[in-house]
């Protein structure tokens, strides 16, 4: 009778195991660590010759804008919780939606949408899935937070 309990410690191991065992404090810092993106500044992700920033606001919305690479800096005076959507300009003004671990929203383009289903790692990135409904395009992308200038101070 000692087969059923070798298979019953086999099967433990293997769920175990198939559960990633036991993790260190180091190995989990790897995965997401917040459920909230930061308020006090921008996420900046750059593609291609493009820059995206994005500023999330308390409120529960978050203002998008898209220009060239080399305009990213110049962008960030622009961003207000109040800023009016501009499609043709690439200003968007949408709300967020937190759920579990993800940081969820959808921006309007001319031919659809763009869907962003994103995470927030270490407090200073922001690792976003967007899906666009116009092209059928989808692409990783990487957000890195930076402070504003009033909040640093």
């Amino acid at each position: 009778m000692r087969i059923p309990s070798i298979l019953l410690l086999l099967t433990l191991a293997v769920a175990f195991a198939a559960c990633g065992g036991t993790k260190t404090e180091t190995e989990n810092t790897d995965k997401a660590t917040s459920l909230a993106p930061r308020y006090d500044g921008i996420y900046m992700g750059t593609y291609g010759n493009l820059t995206q920033l994005l500023h999330f606001y308390p409120s529960g919305n978050v203002v998008t804008i898209t220009g060239y690479a080399t305009s990213g800096d110049s962008l960030r005076s622009l961003f207000r919780a109040d800023l009016p959507v501009n499609i043709e300009k690439g200003i968007h003004n949408v709300p967020v939606t937190l759920r579990n671990d993800s940081v969820l929203f959808r921006t309007t383009v001319m031919q659809g949408f763009i869907h962003y289903d994103g995470r927030i790692y270490g407090g200073d990135s922001l690792v976003v899935l967007k899906s666009s409904q116009a092209n059928g395009r989808k692409a990783a992308i990487t957000y890195y937070f930076s402070k504003d200038q009033a909040s640093a101070q």
